[in-house]
Order: structure tokens, then C-alpha cells, then sequence
């Protein structure tokens, strides 16, 4: 279950490896508890990886704050045309801006991204990412 307090991976290059979430915010009414794929969290930057020589752009430093949006859960993705249950590794978030929370921090995603995302709002995702099954 995905609450307050678990580690995600984050799976985009703004420069955070490893954020906690420290609040969540369900986008889907549903009864059931817990977030899923595509719920927003606030979280904090755990671990993170700034490189020395680019200045230009801005990455995520420990100890920031941002909005996150889950892209894989270990709690798995029903799917009801086909009903089918898909099971991750990891959980994995992206980081999105606060102001306009469609769109990402980043400019790449390097995971692959459910095709749900789209019918909740986040087609700059997909556009994004490697791969979408």
C-alpha cells in the first residue's frame, strides 16, 4: 500500500534519485484506500544527483519539495477491458511542476507509462516517456 512515509524511485532526469512521500493526494474518488497509478503526492528528495558541469537548467537538491505523480506501483494496474492485473518492481513517481501539475519537472522519462495516464490528464507523460504499454 502506498501511503505516507514509502520511498519511491523517481523515474525522470531532474537530478532526485530517491524521494518519501510526506503527504497524499488522491485525484480519483475511490473507496478503497491507498493511492494508485496516477494519484498525486507531495514528497521530499531523499537522495539526488546534481551534476557539476550543467548550470543551465535546474535539478532537485535533498531536502526540496515537490509535487509527484505515480507512474508504476508494486500494488499493480487493472486494466478492465482485459481484466488483467499489471505488477511492477518498484514504485515509481514523477516530479511535476507546482504551479501547472500536468506537466513534468523533466524533460525525459526513462520508464515506461500505462496508457490510464492519458484519460486523467497527463498526455505530456506519454509524449515523454520511452515507452507506453
Amino acid at each position: 500500500m502506498i501511503g505516507v512515509g514509502s520511498f519511491f524511485s523517481v523515474s525522470d532526469n531532474s537530478g532526485a534519485i530517491i524521494v518519501q512521500c510526506i503527504r497524499s493526494q488522491r485525484l480519483k474518488f475511490d473507496i478503497s484506500s491507498g493511492s494508485k497509478v496516477g494519484d498525486f503526492l507531495t514528497v521530499v528528495v531523499k537522495k539526488s544527483y546534481v551534476p557539476e558541469t550543467v548550470k543551465k537548467r535546474k535539478f532537485a537538491k535533498k531536502s526540496d519539495i515537490f509535487l509527484a505523480v505515480i507512474v508504476n506501483s508494486m500494488n499493480g494496474l487493472s486494466r478492465f477491458s482485459s481484466s488483467s492485473k499489471l505488477n511492477f518492481f518498484n514504485n515509481f513517481v514523477v516530479l511535476v511542476k507546482k504551479d501547472d501539475i500536468f506537466n513534468p519537472f523533466a524533460t525525459r522519462i526513462s520508464t515506461s507509462v500505462p496508457s490510464e495516464l492519458k484519460t486523467y490528464g497527463f498526455s505530456k507523460l506519454i509524449i515523454l516517456s520511452n515507452d507506453i504499454f
